[in-house]
This record gives structure tokens, sequence and C-alpha cells, in this order.
């Protein structure tokens, strides 16, 4: 029966390690960070090498906080820096790559662009594209389009208020 087991396991990739007595064990969730972006009006969204176009995010990494991992992310993949406000909220997502079955958590934080260079980190991405409201479908993921969505509302209701200063909490200038 392990036998069978181990080889369906193989069969459809994934790569779930032994437990106690042969049970499967699903990996462990990695914690991932992101930002929405809004940069002149607009969302920042990339395309990765493979079509898919989705906003910046990324692992975190030990000692780091959500605002720290996602305010770099920003910056690694896309050359901005950013201001850092409300929670958005989280996303879960799964993949298998060589074999391996990933599983990801990730949290999100509303941000505004207010310096650095709009260029796509070059070994992940081939185009950046800023998005307009009615422009979300873009975005290959339906999450990340109400993300974005959220991302707006809150953008034109600080707008309105020209308090924006005061809803951010954390400001990190390039490292």
């Amino acid at each position: 029966m392990i036998f069978r087991l181990t080889l369906r396991r193989l069969r459809v990739g994934l790569s779930w390690a032994e437990g106690k007595r042969g049970e499967a064990v699903q990996p462990e969730v990695e914690i991932c960070a992101g930002g929405v972006v809004i940069k002149d009006g607009k969302v920042v969204s990339l395309r990765r090498k493979n079509g898919v176009w989705l906003m910046p995010k990324g692992h975190v990494d030990p000692g780091e906080s959500l605002e720290e991992a996602a305010l770099r992310e920003v910056r690694e993949e896309t050359g901005l820096v950013a201001r850092i406000g409300a929670p958005l909220g989280e996303t879960a997502y799964s993949f298998t790559e060589a074999g391996v079955l990933h599983r990801k958590k990730v949290y999100w934080f509303y941000m505004e662009a207010i310096g650095g260079q709009l260029e796509p980190e070059a070994e992940m991405f081939t185009a950046v594209r800023l998005l307009a409201a009615d422009e979300l479908d873009t975005l290959t993921f339906p999450a990340d389009r109400q993300l974005a969505a959220k991302a707006f509302t809150l953008y034109h209701r600080q707008s309105k208020s020209n308090s924006i200063g005061n809803s951010f909490k954390v400001h990190l200038e390039g490292d």
C-alpha cells in the first residue's frame, strides 16, 4: 500500500513529506507580503515571464515585519520607493514547481509610490504597466483585481479628505 501511494504522489507531482507511520504531511505555508501600489493615480502591475499579470509581493525574510517585507519587495520588483498604509487583506494560493508543492499566504498593504524609478526586476518580469480603475481585468487573478479595486476606493477617499500623510504607518527610504 505504501508503495502505491508513493508512486501516485510521484505521478501527480506532489512532494509531501512522509509523517509518522507513512501518512502524508502537507508542506508549511510560506508567509509573504505585497503592496497594491498607487503611482500617478493608477495601480502598478507586473507581467511575469509566463504572461501572468500581478502586483509586487514576495517572501518575508527572518526578523522582518510584514510591512518591511512588503516595502522591500515593492522596491526590488518595481524600483519604486513607497509609503505604506492600511492592510488590504490576505490571499492564499499553491502551485507545484519542479515536483515540489508550494503553499503561500500573502498579506497585502495599500501603498503610494513616493520615489524611485519604475522598472521591473529583469530576472522575473517582462513588463510593468500602470492600470486605471477600468483596466483591472488586466490582472490575471480575481483576488488581485478585488484588492486593487479596494485600493482605488481608499485612494479616492484619501484624496478627497486630503489627509493621506496621516494614514501611513511606515516609510522606508532606499536601502
